[in-house]
């Protein structure tokens, strides 16, 4: 896996100022939200047409670039171009997005831990 950081500092400070509590409200929207999405993306892991993967998908990947989770982001791009895929190469773009999620999440709990 990449060594980058999972988090744009820059971006996220534009939209925090810094503010630890802000950030942190942010982040519980942001993970809970997210959980939401990668649920209904697992549930449309599917063959063929899916427009409820390409939406939830679609949902991930903005919530992913508002919060500066870039990683995240480019793999929603790609699973929102999955719209008539197959139900394996689903799968293997759900886990790439999950083991993102993880990175991401893990660098949110050690910014408040700070």
């Amino acid at each position: 896996m990449t060594d980058h950081s999972p988090l744009n500092f820059d971006m996220l400070n534009s939209f925090t100022g810094g503010d630890k509590a802000m950030m942190e409200q942010f982040f519980t929207l942001y993970i809970e939200e997210s959980e939401k999405n990668i649920k209904c993306l697992s549930e449309n892991c599917t063959d063929g047409q899916n427009e409820d993967w390409v939406a939830n998908a679609h949902l991930l990947k903005g919530g992913s670039g508002s919060i500066g989770a870039e990683g995240m982001h480019r793999l929603c791009s790609q699973a929102q171009e999955m719209k008539d895929s197959t139900q394996i190469d689903r799968a293997k773009k759900l886990q790439e997005i999950i083991t993102e999620f993880q990175r991401v999440k893990n660098q949110m709990s050690a910014l408040m831990a700070e």
